[in-house]
């Protein structure tokens, strides 16, 4: 059996003969510094933990994971965070209830329904449910620090 590398021509790669130079690649963005957050993320995923997880903590943000929509009401009753991240489909109770539930006792703390459910009907139910923002599955590092661009300073 032959292998195909085997077929492939064999001339040298010299760089001053090369037509373009190989340009270096463009820096990644810096990664914005948020260790004042304080985010509750409420996903039954874990590699959706995971990956939002390390975004969020790479901006040295403090991070608090809960797997279900009846321990999200109870961590926002016993601690203040600054953003929730709310999965809209999760056992026990879904994030449009819980939403619902949070703003009866805390209307002012920012709620984002974390979702691949983004259509624009999908996007009005979790604005009338309460969710201030929508942040699309699966996420993206730059979008979502685009999104949290507004929390990058501390508030007074």
């Amino acid at each position: 059996m032959r292998c195909l590398f085997s077929r492939l021509p064999r001339t040298a790669c010299h760089p001053e003969t090369m037509s373009d130079p190989i340009s270096t690649p463009p820096s990644a963005p810096e990664t914005p510094d948020m260790s004042h957050l304080r985010v509750l993320i409420a996903e039954d995923n874990e590699i959706n933990q995971l990956v939002v997880g390390a975004f969020l903590l790479d901006c040295g943000t403090q991070v608090t994971f809960v797997d279900n929509g009846a321990r999200l009401v109870e961590a926002v009753k016993s601690t203040q965070y600054d953003l929730i991240l709310c999965d809209i489909r999760m056992p026990v109770m879904g994030g449009i209830e819980d939403s619902t539930k949070i703003r009866e006792f805390n209307p002012d703390i920012p709620i984002w329904a974390f979702t691949a459910n983004v259509m624009q009907d999908d996007v009005r139910a979790y604005r009338e449910a309460g969710f201030t923002n929508v942040i699309s599955k699966p996420v993206e590092r730059l979008k979502l620090f685009e999104q949290l661009a507004g929390y990058s300073q501390p508030r007074s």
